[in-house]
């Protein structure tokens, strides 16, 4: 498996196979706020500064199965979601932007009847397609 690391500003990688650290082929962009990534719409990087200052979650737009939000650590589990229950404080760097967070979801799956796939939800992950299935 191949790494990311960034190094004085410079991006490099880690290579299981040899000395260690090469300079990387893959562009990085360190994000201050929001990214349309192809400019169409179909993936959105948003900040959500609540878990961390740089924590952020996104929006894919498929084709076939519709909007999905990928929460990563913006939001943990179902009931956190419905109930705008918070983390634990050590979890929590910013209470007021994870609620944002939160309505910024619910705001996404409401408005385009989007799916939401949080990576800590256990019983969501297995109601999830696995390989060979996948979303189109």
């Amino acid at each position: 498996m191949i790494g990311e690391i960034i190094a004085a500003g410079v991006p490099y990688r880690s290579c299981p196979a040899g000395d260690g650290l090469v300079p990387s082929l893959v562009t990085t962009i360190e994000l201050n706020g929001d990214l349309d990534l192809f400019g169409d719409g179909s993936v959105y990087i948003h900040r959500a500064a609540g878990h961390t200052p740089g924590s952020q979650m996104a929006v894919v737009r498929l084709p076939k199965s519709g909007t999905i939000v990928l929460t990563s650590d913006t939001c943990y589990l179902p009931e956190n979601l419905d109930k705008d229950i918070l983390p634990s404080i050590g979890l929590t760097f910013n209470p007021t932007e994870m609620l944002n967070g939160y309505a910024y979801i619910k705001r996404v799956r409401d408005l385009e009847k989007g799916q939401v796939f949080m990576a800590h939800d256990a019983e969501g992950f297995k109601a999830h397609k696995s390989s060979p299935d996948f979303y189109e």
